[in-house]
């Protein structure tokens, strides 16, 4: 699938169970993961680029796994989307 998309940002929440969304997410070059998303992704062997928030929703087994693709924003006001 050709893409014209630079890059997808992935909220944490209800995951796409169809074939377009996934099939998007597998042909884009750039991911970036709100907080808690990146199970998801890594779930279905999708690997983001980045990590943005303020890390309150993710598992330490993906901190230790991506932990070079994290940019810690603590801010409390605002969502981890609005983060990214």
């Amino acid at each position: 699938m050709e893409t014209l998309y630079d890059c997808v940002v992935v909220a944490n929440g209800s995951f796409p169970q169809t074939a377009g969304p996934l099939e998007l997410l597998k042909a884009t070059p750039v991911i970036i993961a709100c907080d808690g998303a990146v199970q998801n992704l890594h779930e279905r062997g999708l690997v983001p680029s980045a990590i943005v928030g303020d890390l309150d929703s993710i598992p330490s087994e993906m901190l230790r796994l991506y932990a070079d693709r994290i940019h810690t924003v603590e801010d409390q006001e605002i969502n981890d989307l609005t983060k990214a």
